[in-house]
């Protein structure tokens, strides 16, 4: 039996929110250690399907958007008060033993977790043998170099949640070679460069197996008037697993983001980013005079 199913990005991000928390990991993490969830805007779900507040406003360490590569506005506040620093990053959300914690800096994160603990990541791309990529746009790769490198240390899971709008027909080991942060002569937005990350990656076919069993196959994709992003998945099952997956897919159509809270490329504060009036004095806030 088949059943067609249309999900938008953001629905398949609820849909992999859910089957994260299904993983043994995280569930044994969430009942006896620390499970660690850098916020994105997939794992903003994960919050919600336990039942905690979600914020209103989406911190964001970088993302798409249609001017190019930025982030929310408030890094680029921070930064513009010059406190941000990749250590002393403390926006990730903690839980330990199923309870949020106090925010701690990065450093002090990580010096926390062990071997049955759990770190959960969106990524910014996924290539054609399941390996994913973070855009990183700070020396040392940012927060996930500094993840990485702690996690070889300790052996703490890693858990990649990443939707099939992110497929990318090049690999990902040839795309940190192109993508050489410090050699872009020209950008929309922030030059980013791109780092492998390992771990588990769970996107939207592993998830529809995890939760009900079925085998999800991506048969089109594209769309317009709201629907460009979207995936069509052919579900084939059983009857009783097609019925547990109209179920689910009742649950996450609709789904909604948080608003996210963007900087005016004339006060943004970060002059490496192209679009910035900061950059090299090449833009000008409106008004400004020009000598």
């Amino acid at each position: 039996m088949r059943l067609q199913a249309v999900l938008t990005p953001t629905e398949s991000k609820k849909l992999i929110a859910k089957a994260i928390l299904l993983r043994d990991e995280m569930k044994k993490a969430l009942s006896e250690d620390i499970v660690v969830i850098h916020p994105s805007s997939t794992t903003v779900f994960i919050l919600e399907e336990l039942g905690i507040t979600r914020p209103t406003s989406m911190w964001i360490c970088g993302l798409i958007q249609p001017r190019g590569l930025c982030a929310s506005g408030q890094i680029l506040d921070e930064s513009r008060r010059a406190v941000f620093e990749p250590t002393k990053y403390a926006h990730s959300w903690m839980l330990e033993k199923g309870s949020l914690v106090p925010k701690f800096t990065l450093s002090e994160t990580l010096e926390r977790m062990g071997p049955s603990s759990v770190y959960v990541k969106g990524a910014n791309a996924i290539d054609p043998e399941g390996n994913v990529g973070i855009l990183f746009a700070a020396k040392g790769a940012g927060t996930i170099g500094i993840v990485m490198k702690e996690q070889r240390k300790r052996g703490f899971h890693i858990l990649i949640a990443v939707g099939l709008e992110k497929f990318i027909p090049t690999k990902i080991k040839d795309c940190s070679k192109a993508a050489v942060m410090f050699d872009i002569s020209h950008a929309h937005g922030t030059p980013c460069g791109v780092i492998p990350l390992h771990g588990t990656v769970i996107n939207e076919i592993q998830a529809f197996k995890l939760l009900c069993g079925v085998e999800a196959v991506p048969v089109a994709a594209g769309g317009i008037a709201g629907a460009e992003g979207c995936l069509v998945f052919m579900l084939l099952g059983t009857s009783s697993e097609l019925s547990k997956a109209e179920e689910l897919l009742s649950q996450i159509k609709g789904a909604r983001l948080p608003q996210i809270y963007l900087l005016d490329c004339e006060v943004c504060p970060r002059d490496w980013c192209h679009n910035s009036y900061l950059y090299k004095g090449k833009k000008v806030r409106k008004g400004d005079s020009v000598e």
